[in-house]
């Protein structure tokens, strides 16, 4: 509720009260005012009713207080022409706002004899100046009192404003505590949609290096399944000279068995079994390394794959893209060689799955912008206390439009179905967390040259 719209204006009360002589006419100030003339004439200020207000001696003359009588013998004075001014008296209102509030009395002393002129202008004086003093008194009043009134109403207010502050206060506080959960739980939900984000664009790199892997892998299993087949084909010649020679050995004849001798003779020749028993020792090692070729490119795969480590640890920048070289080399062969030239660097905390992640996205963009007749350029350098990594490729190059536009999620200029619009958005991101900055300058048909800076941090 509005207690305002209730209350009566400010003014109001001032305006309407009805004040005293007590209230205009201090008794202090008459005292100053009439101790000097007490020696000429005898002065007092009755009130409406008769009574005496204020008077310097303390009690009238006789024949004064006689006089006075009759004028206020019912309570209000009956101002009569003859009787309002005597020669050695007089009586004349006191006013404010045209309205009487008291009586001026004056009358001479008896041993004192001015003439009845001199009474009357004295009387006249006094009334005016005792009726300016009511209204400067009134004003006063008037003005104090709207001034108190004022500031009770500013006080109230002031209160009621303090009181819904502190009710503002009250919600906000409760506000801000369901904010505060309400953004950890959308900060949580965030996180682990950037956690998938990122495992998404991981599989989208490794998606986009699966015909090289799908070839590399295909090599030693090709000569795998030869060897297996040809070791097939071995088993079968071995049994059949080894059920012979068990024939032999098995005989009790000694006689047959030096008869036959030369047919298992040329049974050996005939299967050739010198050259199985050398080629089986090439067939099983070829297989091996086969086999060890495919397992370090599956857990090349897997190590890219699987989501990244919450806790960083010490890591070499030039190790991590040896790596990264490794595992997209049969890709990388297909469309652009890539020149590195890694300069030592110190090691430095980071989460390396990530800085791995980054570096491969930006190195896969080079490769595909250069086509196959083009060059990718990869450099590494310390800088102030800061691990420079720089990709630079001979490819179509960044148009201008859209260079501020390129690390800006799901923005590709690569044809629908090719490109995910995340590689550069998640290295940007992965260069930010890492407290690093990434570059870019490129220009149309010259190529395009990547500067990740990362800063150096040993502990």
């Amino acid at each position: 509720m509005n207690d305002n719209a209730a209350r009566k204006p400010v003014t109001a009360d001032a305006f309407d009260r009805e004040f005293r002589l007590a209230d205009l006419l201090k008794k202090k100030d008459l005292k100053e005012l009439f101790i000097p003339l007490t020696d000429l004439f005898y002065s007092e200020i009755l009130t409406t009713k008769g009574k005496s207000f204020f008077a310097v001696k303390q009690r009238r003359t006789e024949h004064i207080d006689r006089w006075i009588q009759p004028h206020f013998s019912d309570g209000s004075f009956k101002i009569q022409s003859d009787e309002f001014l005597k020669e050695d008296k007089v009586i004349l209102p006191l006013k404010y706002e045209n309205e009487t509030i008291g009586y001026f009395l004056a009358a001479l002393l008896e041993d004192k004899k001015p003439s009845h002129h001199c009474l009357k202008q004295f009387a006249n004086l006094m009334v005016t100046t005792l009726n300016q003093m009511i209204y400067l008194n009134w004003m006063v009043q008037m003005t104090s009192g709207l001034h108190c009134r004022f500031v009770e109403d500013s006080y109230a207010e002031l209160k009621s404003k303090t009181d819904q502050l502190a009710q503002s206060e009250k919600r906000y506080r409760l506000l801000a505590e369901s904010l505060e959960e309400e953004v950890e739980r959308k900060t949580q939900t965030t996180q682990k949609a950037l956690s998938k984000l990122a495992q998404h664009e991981k599989m989208a790199s490794i998606g986009q290096l699966a015909a090289g892997v799908a070839h590399e892998i295909n090599n030693p299993m090709g000569f795998i399944i030869s060897n297996l087949n040809t070791l097939k084909n071995h088993k079968e010649d071995l049994l059949l000279f080894f059920k012979a020679c068990l024939d032999l050995i098995s005989s009790n004849e000694h006689s047959k068995v030096m008869d036959n001798l030369s047919v298992y003779r040329d049974l050996f020749e005939k299967l050739d079994i010198e050259y199985i028993l050398s080629d089986l020792d090439a067939i099983i090692t070829e297989s091996i390394e086969g086999a060890e070729r495919i397992k370090k490119i599956v857990m090349d795969l897997k190590e890219f794959s699987k989501p990244g480590l919450c806790d960083v640890v010490l890591a070499d920048i030039n190790h991590l893209i040896k790596t990264i070289l490794k595992v997209c080399q049969t890709y990388i062969g297909e469309h652009a060689p890539i020149k590195a030239n890694l300069s030592p660097l110190p090691q430095t905390l980071c989460h390396p799955q990530e800085i791995n992640q980054a570096i491969l996205n930006i190195l896969l963009n080079a490769v595909q912008a250069t086509g196959e007749k083009g060059e990718v350029f990869i450099q590494t350098q310390l800088v102030e206390n800061h691990i420079e990594v720089s990709i630079q490729d001979t490819g179509c190059g960044i148009a201008e439009e859209e260079r501020p536009k390129i690390f800006d999620p799901f923005f590709t200029t690569k044809d629908v179905g090719i490109g995910t619009g995340l590689g550069l958005t998640y290295a940007y991101n992965i260069v930010r967390k890492h407290n690093g900055t990434i570059k870019v300058d490129s220009k149309i048909s010259s190529g395009s040259k990547f500067i990740l800076r990362f800063p150096v941090v040993e502990s």
